[in-house]
């Protein structure tokens, strides 16, 4: 039996739910995240498509090319990241039921990390995205 993971928006109108565990996790520190989220960085946990479902209407924008930034329609609150390329959902853990389910791997734009967050215990940092 596999693992899944659920999520909802503040309002609950959006839902997310996750098959099995994410090929990775990170923690972004680029300036287009921080805008779209208004925090400082974000947490996010990478799917390939056919392991995401997503229910209820979204609201979004192509941020860059084939970069597709989604959230729920109602409360306006930011979902996740679709990367047309990749085929790859980036799921912010925020919205995810379990968040500590999802430790981070790596920190990618670590040229953007904020000075007063301290370092996180074996967790590798890259300048912009990971090697």
């Amino acid at each position: 039996m596999s693992e899944t993971f659920t999520g909802h928006c503040l309002c609950g109108a959006l839902s997310i739910e996750l098959k099995g565990r994410p090929k990775r996790v990170s923690l972004c520190h680029c300036r287009m995240c921080a805008r779209h989220t208004g925090a400082p960085f974000v947490h996010l946990a990478v799917y390939d498509a056919p392991d995401v479902a997503v229910t209820g209407e979204t609201y979004g924008y192509e941020s860059s090319r084939g970069v597709d930034r989604r959230g729920c329609k109602d409360c306006g609150a930011p979902a996740y990241i679709y990367v047309e390329d990749s085929d790859e959902f980036e799921i912010y853990v925020g919205v995810l039921d379990e968040p500590s389910e999802f430790p981070p791997q790596y920190e990618i734009f670590d040229e953007h990390r904020p000075s007063w967050l301290g370092d996180i215990d074996n967790v590798p940092t890259y300048k912009a995205y990971r090697d």
